[in-house]
């Protein structure tokens, strides 16, 4: 048994990684369309390959202007520093919320935490936990 990573060939995301036996390796690509395999283990949430290398991802450039909120609907937390195409998610749900002018925007009535959760590939994922009270 030999550890592997099987990687997207285009962006260089890391789609699984364990061990088995090198003479199987290539069957498992089968499975996995538009990849390939290096030996060796990695951390998707760590990790990426660059140049047939798995390389640390680097560090995510978001930032909010609060942790805590008014449950209002009107004060609001800014997460500023986003690519247009990152990915929000909040409490784990994935949406389409819109990053405009690299910023993200959150409000809300309901008093309690949310965990807001943005992806943007290749950058590690960063969370932000918001208090709203009210």
């Amino acid at each position: 048994m030999s550890s592997y990573t099987i990687f997207n060939t285009t962006t260089g995301a890391i789609v699984i990684t364990g061990s088995a036996p090198t003479h199987t390796w290539p069957d498992m690509l089968d499975l996995y369309p538009g990849t390939d395999i290096l030996p060796g283990q990695s951390d998707a949430r760590e990790e990426y390959v660059v140049n047939r290398v798995i390389t640390p991802r680097p560090e995510g450039a978001a930032v909010a202007d609060k942790q805590r909120i008014e449950a209002d609907g009107l004060d609001e937390i800014t997460i500023t520093g986003l690519a247009p195409t990152t990915l929000i998610s909040i409490d784990d749900t994935v949406a389409d919320f819109p990053v405009a002018d690299g910023e993200f925007t959150f409000t809300t009535d309901e008093p309690g935490g949310y965990l807001i959760r943005c992806e943007q590939f290749p950058t590690k994922y960063q969370e932000f936990d918001v208090v709203a009270t009210g």
